[in-house]
């Protein structure tokens, strides 16, 4: 058996079924996405997070504190809603920063950078040797060389410059340092 009801948002009739005496919004697009809207409004004025000082001053002194540190701390504070809608708060009051770099971009063949990597120590015999990794990059495609070595010495970097040239088949027409001890003079 159908019913005729009155939609109370468009104030169009419609046919609601007996079984569900509580219909009263018709199926249009518009009407659903107000029947969501007046639903999202009732729960959140139930479920608000605390906002008090200290919550703020957290958010603010530590950015990358996790949500569920805080969540704890507040729960032993007597904090009874969600973690949901303490992160949906966090996400809210935190400043968006992003990480600032800068990214170069060159041609095909026109630039390597080159640095050492120290690895921790390595026992060789009976003696304790500082084991250094050779890195080099190019620029344009981040192909990368990584050559392990047991010296940061002058022979020792020259031989994995050649191997890496080997390695990537060819020259680079500049080869950028990242304040190595071999190259800067002062």
């Amino acid at each position: 058996m159908k019913l005729k009801t009155r939609c109370l948002f468009c104030g169009r009739w419609f046919e609601s079924d007996f079984r569900n005496p509580r219909q009263y919004l018709c199926f249009r697009k518009r009407c659903r996405k107000k029947r969501k809207r007046r639903a999202w409004r009732r729960w959140a004025l139930r479920n608000k997070p605390v906002k008090n000082l200290k919550l703020r001053q957290w958010a603010r002194t530590y950015p990358h504190l996790c949500g569920y540190v805080i969540y704890d701390e507040l729960g032993r504070q007597g904090y009874t809603g969600k973690i949901r809608i303490l992160r949906e708060y966090l996400a809210a009051v935190r400043p968006n920063q992003k990480e600032v770099y800068l990214r170069i971009e060159t041609a095909p063949g026109e630039q390597m950078q080159v640095d050492w990597a120290n690895c921790g120590s390595i026992v060789v015999g009976q003696a304790t040797r500082k084991l250094s990794a050779f890195v080099a990059v190019l620029s344009y495609s981040r192909l990368m060389y990584l050559e392990f070595t047991l010296s940061q010495c002058q022979e020792d970097f020259i031989r994995c410059h050649i191997n890496a040239f080997r390695y990537f088949s060819g020259i680079c027409r500049k080869i950028l340092y990242d304040n190595l001890k071999l190259v800067v003079l002062s």
